[in-house]
């Protein structure tokens, strides 16, 4: 049984996405390992026993330690879909703003590129914590084009 969750935590690992899912996987590699470890010391066994449970349960919170950052941006929410249906260019003549936030400086920018490609301004709107302002902006945008009456284009010049 414990083989099969061993190995269900190593293909956890290994798959790309899944935050919440890895962070149970951690949780319980190092359970059992640092577990497997504190039953050895307690019944007296030596060190021949106790130190791979030991160095395996270290190895997984130093993996979880040094694991990379989340790579999110928010973006794209504040601006009405209708608007995607016009030209890139006139787009970009029109100034459209498209709103981001991030704490990732390398995907923030790719973002930005994304929406220039997609004829938005990119406009940096501070650090992933402030997404939820972009929330209660797009709601506000959503507000006035419907029962404000501005229409699809309140968001275009």
């Amino acid at each position: 049984m414990l083989g099969t969750c061993k190995l269900a935590a190593a293909l956890v690992f290994l798959m790309p996405g899944y935050r919440l899912l890895k962070e149970w996987a951690y949780a319980g590699i190092v359970i059992l390992f640092m577990g497997g470890f504190a039953s050895h010391l307690l019944v007296g066994d030596g060190p021949g026993q106790f130190i791979w449970s030991f160095l395996f349960g270290m190895l997984a919170i130093g993996s979880w330690v040094l694991r990379p950052a989340t790579r999110v941006v928010k973006a794209f929410n504040t601006v009405a879909q209708e608007t995607y249906s016009h030209p890139v260019n006139f787009l970009c003549a029109q100034r459209v703003v498209g709103l981001l936030c991030g704490d990732d400086q390398a995907a923030k920018a790719t973002v930005a590129q994304l929406a220039a490609e997609a004829g938005l301004t990119p406009l940096d709107g501070g650090p992933l914590c402030l997404a939820k302002s972009l929330e209660s902006f797009a709601d506000l945008v959503r507000y006035l084009m419907i029962d404000g009456g501005q229409g699809v284009y309140l968001t275009i010049g």
